[in-house]
């Protein structure tokens, strides 16, 4: 037997457990489906479903798929649905004509999917924000709420809201059980665990207490199990323009969400890959599934849940996903009398956390964080978000869902046009003009002019999410080529999702693989940009001591990285002798003698002051190891300028005879060489030609310096 069919018992294991898990959710989401038309098309309802998730994760193996997804009903395609057939039953139509219409319409929503793959116009599907999505989301969270809790508190599609003691206990303790495993049990899935529970309790009702029992899932089964009507008498319906464009609107949003959820989902589950499974093969797949399975009348998507349980991309085969299908088709179809005595309130429960687990980013949760920022301008982009997160979630729910995604494209347009009114990336730099304040040896200065173009630093801006990450990666995948850091600057990037962290997290995995190391700057800790980082995992591939405060510390760390690499050791980096130093840069060794006899050592400690603003400018300084730092008083976290080893400093106030206008700070423990106006006065009695030479280099050094704060301040004018 070859390798690619081998049996695998870990696969069979996380196959049965999905199918295991799959089996409540599926039947919620068959009886959400199909609820519009009532009891007797219940048992249609969940065995649709079964049969969709199964055929539809073998239909997408089968294909070739990536190794790291299986698509089945989701709980807002099956919205849609309900909102299709609600919107049909009010057309003067027969009930043998709604599945022909149903059918059509998933046919059209399969074929929209493989002609976005074929024309390349899937990236569309991509540019849905947050907001947009979240909104939708909620909308359909709220629905799913009401269907669940008329599972858990009465008997389903029966006239009024009548307390049903039992099914409220039974689908309360299968939430809490969802929700809060105990700790003994939390090796098994806990979905399955409360199942249990509430198939035990039923159990106990129906043996002690008959009456008190509420309806159960072979009930459901059992009435019209196949809705005669739906199946017997078919007829194929008339289609006029008014009816073509109801169910082309429904098709095109069935396409939309099952395209942004599977791309989402399989981004999610390749987030360790650094090749992932191509939009567009996606895309295709998607689409022939949808198209085939047409006529159970049940769309198909990608879930991240039911993906992460079943698959993995680390595998090397797909029997997971083979076995999951086989398993869940051999329940739906073998199976169900195992379910008979299953309580619906229990299924209840389990909408119950569904939705719960969709409202994650809820507006709640939204408004919380507005409050915590405190930056007005971030402040206002998240008011924004808000009010579009809102007013797409009440459409969505009064109205329809139809109407809440047409508003959530407006939306999404005028999203677009304020966060990418400009390019995601605002401009490129390398590290042979932009440097770090840090100021080195002569040597050091050489190698960075030589070989900067290796430092790329991307400046991002705007919001960075499904679509805008691709675009950014795309840029970022022309300019790493030849680079050996690639600093990107997030000084601009208001907000960051969990797709844009996977993206980020693929490519910075490739740029490694390709000898490139990945930075972050302007990531100031507990800022709003921060947290959301971290909350998407990203510090999990990008350490946090590659995560910068400033754009200045992460290009210091960068030229530290390209010095080592051409041939500046460690030691060097750190030390610099008087005569590679600044000072001695042109002097005749004799001169270099002369001038190093002039000076005196100093040591300072980390964070040890060398001169106050205000003091006496009468000395300058040459750093022979360490760091000192040049800050304005009050800001010790923003330096002016850095100078390192072989660095000349404090020269204009020994020139001009003024006070310091600054103040300098040890950054890490030094050894340092002052020259003082005494020393000086005492070269030009006994040297004047080294003395003048000196201070001829002097001139020369404040004017290279004098033209890089120029160059500095043309591109702060430019930002």
């Amino acid at each position: 037997m070859s390798k690619a069919f081998s049996f695998s018992l870990p696969e069979l294991r996380t196959g049965l457990n999905g199918a295991l898990i799959g089996v409540p959710q599926e039947i919620s989401y068959g009886l959400l489906a199909f609820a519009p038309l009532g009891a007797a098309f219940a048992g249609a309802g969940i065995m649709l479903a079964w049969l969709a998730s199964a055929l539809g994760a073998l239909l997408y193996v089968s294909m070739g798929a990536g190794k790291a997804q299986v698509i089945g009903p989701r709980s807002t395609l099956m919205v849609l649905v309900a909102g299709l057939i609600s919107a049909l039953l009010q057309q003067d139509l027969t009930t043998g004509e709604l599945p022909f219409l149903l059918m059509l319409t998933l046919a059209v929503a399969g074929l929209v999917l493989l002609l976005a793959s074929r024309l390349g116009i899937g990236q569309l599907f991509k540019y849905l924000p947050l907001p947009v999505l979240a909104g939708f989301n909620n909308g359909v969270a709220v629905t799913l709420v009401v269907a669940a809790l008329g599972m858990v508190f009465h008997r389903p599609w029966e006239a009024g809201l009548a307390w049903h003691a039992s099914s409220a206990l039974i689908g309360g303790l299968t939430v809490l059980l969802c929700l809060y495993p105990p700790p003994f049990a939390r090796r098994f899935p806990s979905v399955l665990l409360a199942l249990f529970v509430a198939w035990l309790i039923q159990q106990l009702l129906l043996a002690y207490a008959p009456a008190l029992g509420g309806k159960m899932i072979g009930d459901l089964l059992g009435q019209a199990a196949l809705g005669s009507d739906f199946f017997c008498n078919l007829s194929w319906p008339g289609l006029d323009w008014a009816r073509a464009a109801l169910l082309g609107k429904f098709a095109l949003a069935i396409a939309a969400v099952a395209a942004l959820e599977t791309l989402a989902a399989t981004t999610q589950m390749e987030a360790d890959s650094a090749y992932p499974t191509p939009g567009r093969q996606i895309l295709a797949r998607l689409g022939w599934c949808n198209l085939l399975l047409a006529p159970l009348m049940l769309p198909v998507g990608g879930s991240f849940g039911r993906s992460s349980i079943v698959a993995s991309p680390e595998r090397q085969t797909h029997q997971g996903q083979v076995f999951y299908g086989f398993f869940l088709g051999g329940i739906a179809l073998f199976g169900s009398q195992l379910l008979h005595d299953l309580p619906v309130a229990a299924i209840g429960g389990v909408l119950l956390v569904v939705a719960r687990n969709m409202a994650g980013d809820s507006i709640i949760q939204s408004v919380t964080t507005w409050r915590q920022v405190n930056e007005p301008g971030e402040r206002r982009r998240m008011l924004a978000d808000n009010g579009v997160m809102l007013a797409v979630a009440l459409i969505t729910l009064f109205d329809s869902f139809i109407v809440g995604l047409g508003v959530g494209t407006v939306a999404a347009m005028a999203l677009f046009i304020r966060d990418q009114s400009k390019a995601v990336v605002r401009r490129v730099r390398y590290g042979d003009t932009c440097r770090s304040l840090r100021v080195r040896s002569a040597v050091a200065g050489v190698l960075q002019q030589e070989h900067g173009r290796e430092i790329v630093v991307v400046e991002a801006e705007g919001s960075l999410f499904f679509g805008s990450m691709e675009t950014l990666v795309g840029r970022l995948d022309e300019l790493v080529e030849n680079a050996g850091t690639l600093i990107l600057d997030l000084r601009r990037v208001v907000d960051v999702d969990l797709t844009a962290a996977q993206l980020l997290r693929q490519s910075s995995l490739r740029y490694h693989e390709q000898g490139c190391h990945v930075l972050l700057a302007n990531v100031l800790p507990g800022k709003a940009l921060a947290r959301r980082l971290l909350a998407c995992g990203v510090d999990k591939f990008l350490p946090v001591q590659d995560w910068f405060a400033d754009l200045d510390m992460a290009l210091e760390a960068a030229e530290n990285e390209l010095l080592h690499r051409h041939g500046l050791d460690r030691d060097a980096l750190q030390r610099a002798s008087f005569a590679d130093s600044e000072l001695a840069a042109g002097l005749t060794p004799e001169a270099q003698r002369i001038l190093g006899e002039c000076c005196t050592s100093l040591s300072l400690r980390r964070g040890e002051y060398l001169f106050h603003q205000g003091d006496p400018g009468d000395s300058l300084f040459l750093v022979a190891q360490g760091a000192v730092a040049i800050r304005l008083p009050g800001a010790r976290d923003r330096r002016l300028v850095a100078f390192g080893p072989g660095a000349l400093f404090g020269e204009m106030a020994l020139v001009s005879g003024e006070p310091r206008s600054a103040d300098a700070i040890a950054d890490e423990d030094c050894q340092l060489l002052m020259l003082d106006s005494a020393a000086i006065k005492g070269l030009e009695d006994e040297h004047p030609e080294v003395a003048e030479a000196c201070l001829r280099h002097l001139a020369v050094l404040l004017s290279a310096r004098l033209r890089d704060t120029t160059r500095q301040l043309r591109e702060l004018s430019e930002e």
